[in-house]
């Protein structure tokens, strides 16, 4: 009976341990989501002027990724790609899904084609006409009368994006156009795959939302702050000189056992391989008995909430580990510091 619970036991932890480190790898996303969404509503921001616009211009986005076999972080690439290039906010949706309708038809990328968008808007017109002709649109040949006999552009580039977003909708002559393919290419197995990769982001994008992101940048923000009050005291300045200090006299101890011949250079190599070595080996095992405490607290948590049918990690310090692995590390370095100095002597 003992064997049997114990072997239950273990298998408890096992299973724990597993849903604990998918916890923690499905957070680790969701942050990274998170972090990408607030980078994106900043550059909006910045490339509309107002919040009003760049919320408009990031619901619009996030519905034409939902919606289109594109996904949202290449949508809202693209979209800025076209605001850098002046072009309004109302304009955004109508030229992104002319582009996408382009792009499902040449096999590109969404980008490439705003970007010659882009080149059209900034009256760049030799060169936009040229990338547009690479993607089987060449307007000069599909539309002529648009033309000089010297195959310079008679109109303004307002009226060069027009033509080009009609050809692309409806063709002219032999060329039927792209119109209508993003749904097509919507349903294409590709299509739902992309479609499918975009649904989880945005579910990581509503884990961030929710309320872990703004938790972790004010444990962050915390974190930086001691950082800071480190730096304003003489400890940090301490520790560099026990740092340089122990690296001098493990230059001192190596130069004592190198044989006659060997150049500074050589030493300084080995012991500069050696001690990067080291410090990655020391660091992974620093790293991960300072995560061994929290660990064993969310898998203890984890089971209690297996067991409760609830789970609260709000009362999880997450900055924990990090500090531990800091001060874990520096104690390591002053003791091989220690060690090397008596080598030395």
């Amino acid at each position: 009976a003992f064997i049997a619970l114990s072997s239950a036991a273990a298998g408890v932890v096992v299973v724990t341990g597993v849903i604990s480190a998918g916890f923690v790898a499905l957070g680790k996303e969701a942050i990274r989501v998170g972090s990408f969404m607030e980078q994106a509503r900043i550059a909006m921001k910045v490339f509309t002027g107002n919040t009003e616009d760049a919320t408009q211009a990031m619901a619009m986005f996030r519905e034409f990724a939902r919606t289109t076999p594109f996904e949202l972080p290449e949508i809202v690439s693209a979209g800025r790609q076209l605001l850098a290039y002046q072009f309004s906010v109302e304009d955004l949706e109508g030229v992104l899904r002319d582009a996408g309708d382009a792009a499902a038809g040449t096999g590109r990328g969404i980008g490439e084609l705003t970007r010659a968008f882009g080149r059209l808007k900034g009256g760049d017109f030799g060169e936009a006409f040229e990338r547009f002709r690479d993607f089987g649109i060449d307007l000069r040949a599909l539309r002529p009368e648009l033309f000089s006999t010297g195959r310079q552009f008679k109109g303004t580039a307002d009226e060069a994006i027009a033509a080009i977003r009609e050809v692309i909708q409806k063709g002219s002559g032999d060329f039927k156009g792209f119109g209508g393919l993003i749904e097509e290419l919507s349903t294409s197995y590709m299509g739902m795959m992309s479609m499918l990769r975009d649904a989880w982001f945005n579910f990581l994008n509503a884990i961030a939302d929710a309320g872990i992101f703004e938790k972790v940048k004010a444990q962050l923000g915390s974190f930086l702050e001691e950082v800071n009050r480190l730096f304003e005291t003489d400890k940090v300045i301490r520790w560099a000189n026990a740092v340089s200090g122990g690296l001098e006299a493990l230059v001192d101890a190596f130069k004592e056992l190198s044989p006659e011949g060997s150049t500074a250079e050589n030493v300084l190599d080995f012991v500069f391989e050696f001690g990067n070595t080291t410090l990655q080996v020391l660091g992974r095992v620093v790293e991960a008995i300072a995560l061994i405490p929290e660990a064993w607290t969310i898998a203890k948590m984890a089971f209690e909430g297996f067991m409760n049918k609830t789970v609260d990690f709000s009362k999880i310090d997450f900055a924990t580990p990090f500090w531990n692995i800091i001060t874990g590390f520096l104690a390591a370095m002053g003791a091989i510091v220690g060690v090397v100095a008596k080598v030395a002597v």
